[in-house]
């Protein structure tokens, strides 16, 4: 099998995805990488959805952090429509991305103490690479992914005025680069 890591060694696909492990499609990891770019001295920050272990698309989102060089914030009305998709049979929220403008793909010290141990992927983009960590209720794990050929969604922003009908009045997914 093509599996990867991040640093393109080859390892056992780590689990909750057992022998099918994380798919993702290449047009979504380069959509990462774009958007780390794009960001340049700011930390990027998205959604990664798709269905059965497979990431067919990265959204970008709004970092809504105070200090956008050093952490990140996802938009909470993005995160809040984006479950509300999943519940009406939308693509799965598999988990969420940042990028680390001067750092390595790796979690931060804050991003460790932001985890919510929820189980969702965290692709991390830092020093032109991606790479993947399965957040545990224990902490992070490296997590191995196999890089598929599929369409992507295009990438797109949703509108600052969209309006869920919920409250945004939480904060979204926090972390630090």
């Amino acid at each position: 099998m093509n599996w990867r890591t991040g640093s393109g060694t080859m390892s056992k696909p780590s689990d909750p995805y057992g022998d099918a492990g994380l798919e993702i499609v290449h047009p979504a990891l380069e959509a990462i990488l774009a958007e780390a770019a794009r960001a340049a001295s700011e930390e990027a920050c998205g959604l990664l959805l798709g269905n059965d272990g497979r990431v067919t698309e990265a959204r970008p989102t709004e970092n809504v952090a105070q200090d956008k060089a050093r952490h990140f914030e996802i938009d909470p009305v993005a995160l809040i429509a984006a479950y509300r998709a999943e519940r009406n049979g939308g693509p799965q929220l598999i988990g969420f991305y940042h990028s680390h403008p001067s750092g390595p793909a790796e979690p931060s010290a804050t991003d460790r103490e932001q985890a919510a141990g929820d189980r969702k992927v965290w692709a991390i983009a830092g020093q032109g690479v991606v790479r993947f960590w399965l957040d545990r209720p224990d902490g992070f794990e490296p997590l191995s992914y196999r890089l598929v050929e599929g369409e992507s969604r295009p990438m797109h922003r949703l509108p600052a005025f969209l309006s869920t009908g919920d409250s945004a009045s939480g904060p979204g997914l926090l972390g630090h680069g």
